[in-house]
């Protein structure tokens, strides 16, 4: 998936009896995400369970000067 020209991946995580699907960017080298989600190889920006109950999705916003 590309958005804003930067591309990213997409990962299949068990975790806490749920399946969950995040996207995340190698192109942004941190390896954080939103509550007990790190250890990718770059910045998780949208994560959720298989069966829609839950959620995160973390907004980018590029500053120009």
């Amino acid at each position: 998936m590309t958005i804003s020209q930067i591309k990213y991946q997409k990962a299949i995580i068990d975790y806490g009896g749920r399946h969950w699907v995040a996207w995340f960017s190698p192109d942004i080298p941190i390896i954080n995400g939103p509550y007990k989600f790190t250890g990718l190889p770059g910045l998780i920006i949208r994560i959720g369970d298989t069966k829609d109950q839950f959620s995160f999705l973390i907004k980018i916003r590029r500053l120009f000067l």
